[in-house]
């Protein structure tokens, strides 16, 4: 044939279309317009197809080189939240705390206390995940079990989107709660609050643990 071959793999709701201007062009000399509109149609459904693709199975460039950025933050304020929520010195008790008493009667005197153990005076920590000393504590120990379960499914999701491509709306979703996560962290300073603290004035002070869910909640927002 004379005539230009024009591909027909397009949307199907334009091949009809095609057909019709090729059959026009087969009956006569070339129509340089009908050519063109052939060629746009063809052009027109390819770029369609291809983001509708997109839209369903993600970028795979998005998933792969891009995550390393989100990845990084993910990983150092889940690190950083499990210094905080999971080690014995998130708060350092003050020398007149009634609580220092309260803890001695158990084992040790204690020195830094945090959600679920205290070091004592001794430098050695204390499992205390039995005691309950008010509701304040036991909440302030909830949130922080939740930023560990949520942090911990952030960044196993942004581990596997290194090498597994995933729709915009599961980015949207993970980056929504990394701003929960945020929220939660700061609300573990409820612990402050309890008895724990609250008895006197300044009864605690906050210590290493305190500072990493400060510098954890930044990293997650």
């Amino acid at each position: 044939s004379p005539y230009p071959l024009v591909s027909l793999q397009s949307h199907p709701a334009t091949q009809h279309q095609h057909l019709h201007v090729l059959h026009s062009l087969s009956r006569g000399p070339v129509d340089n317009r009908a050519l063109l509109k052939v060629l746009f149609l063809t052009s027109a459904s390819r770029a369609s197809s291809l983001q509708s693709s997109s839209v369903i199975m993600g970028n795979p460039i998005a998933s792969g080189l891009m995550c390393l950025g989100p990845s990084f933050f993910v990983s150092a304020a889940f690190i950083l939240s499990i210094f905080a929520n999971s080690r014995c010195y998130f708060y350092y008790l003050s020398q007149n705390n009634p609580a220092r008493d309260a803890f001695t009667t158990l084992i040790v005197e204690p020195n830094r206390i945090g959600l679920w153990c205290y070091e004592g005076v001794n430098g050695v920590d204390y499992n205390i995940s039995n005691l309950t000393l008010d509701h304040k504590y036991e909440v302030a120990r909830a949130i922080g079990t939740a930023v560990m379960a949520i942090g911990f499914f952030d960044w196993l999701f942004y581990l596997f989107a290194g090498c597994k491509p995933f729709p915009p709306i599961a980015f949207k979703f993970v980056g929504l709660l990394g701003v929960v996560n945020c929220i939660l962290q700061s609300c573990v300073f409820l612990l402050g609050q309890s008895r724990a603290c609250n008895q006197v004035e300044d009864g605690c002070q906050i210590s290493t643990g305190g500072n990493c869910a400060i510098a954890a909640a930044v990293v997650w927002f």
